[in-house]
């Protein structure tokens, strides 16, 4: 049975690591009987909406669990939910209201709706914010990535495999970014499928989609009930570092990893990494073996990828 209280500590664990980008929070938290029996008390007087809790609300439970978890867990960074929970208790409920004002929604770590896939890697987030059709988490889903300066082959490859994929029944999961990202959701909406079955993850908040030259094919995704997905707070604008922090989510949804380029020195071998780690499937497109744009594409074949030749291939 869903246990609502876990949903709202999710929210305030989320929260607490926001402004840091800082992961030391073990998800495992959620699993601690003490901690969830004690919340259940600590929320027992919520409102059973969590977008009509008032601010001053978050800001005494953020307090209150705060002294619960220093007590349950002295030498986790936890002390900013008692020092800092008004501004804290601001975040969220901000936060909140733009999703309500947007149409999105939150899913907690333990929420039903939470990814079993994602929920599984050793670092999942406490909350999702998602905006569109949220179907689309129960469909098996592949992940598409590949160089932002990709060869016109690679391209063409990742735009025809999200378009056969796409008709086969599964979900593609990229970030959005130049070339191979955007080419594969450009095929997904060559097949005028409605609800175009595309997940974009964002390094950013959903209220600051990136990048912005790419302002029309999220519209033409949303305008096909796709799905946008970001751990970060509604109005988080992305930064450097947010975007490997992102990669793990695409890669955790996911149940297949594609690669469609590489260079050597490639934040799609991040990704790749990450996936490998999480127990994924990786497959990549083969290149030119003297094409520098596949050197690591060749590395990953090397270390035990399967490699695939064309998107026909693939299938």
């Amino acid at each position: 049975m869903f246990d609502y209280s876990l949903r709202l500590l999710a929210l305030v664990l989320h929260v607490a690591t926001e402004k840091t980008r800082d992961a030391s929070l073990p998800h495992t938290i959620i699993n601690n009987a003490d901690v969830r029996e004690q919340c259940s008390r600590i929320f027992s007087d919520a409102d059973d909406d969590v977008f009509r809790i008032s601010c001053a609300y978050w800001c005494s439970v953020m307090h209150r669990t705060g002294l619960l978890l220093l007590n349950e867990y002295p030498s986790l960074p936890v002390d900013a939910l008692v020092n800092n929970s008004r501004n804290l208790a601001e975040m969220l409920y901000s936060h909140l209201q733009d999703c309500k004002s947007n149409a999105a929604t939150v899913v907690g770590i333990n929420d039903p709706l939470y990814p079993s896939h994602l929920r599984a890697i050793h670092n999942p987030p406490f909350m999702l914010t998602v905006c569109g059709n949220v179907e689309l988490l129960n469909t098996p889903k592949v992940a598409i990535v590949g160089s932002r300066k990709a060869s016109a082959h690679a391209l063409a490859e990742s735009y025809k495999l999200g378009m056969i994929l796409a008709r086969k029944g599964y979900t593609i999961v990229s970030g959005g970014a130049f070339g191979c990202d955007i080419a594969a959701h450009k095929g997904v909406l060559s097949t005028g499928i409605t609800p175009a079955p595309a997940i974009v993850v964002f390094a950013g908040g959903l209220g600051n989609l990136h990048p912005r030259r790419h302002t029309g094919v999220f519209r033409a995704l949303r305008a096909k009930d796709s799905l946008f997905i970001s751990e970060r707070l509604w109005r988080t604008p992305s930064y450097p570092y947010d975007f490997p922090i992102r990669n793990r989510i695409i890669s955790g949804l996911s149940m297949s990893l594609i690669v469609m380029e590489a260079s050597e020195r490639s934040g799609t071998l991040v990704t790749a990494n990450l996936a490998l780690e999480q127990g994924r499937e990786i497959w990549v497109l083969k290149g030119n073996q003297d094409d520098v744009r596949f050197l690591g594409s060749n590395a990953l074949i090397s270390d035990g990828a399967i490699p695939f030749q064309t998107a026909n291939d693939w299938m």
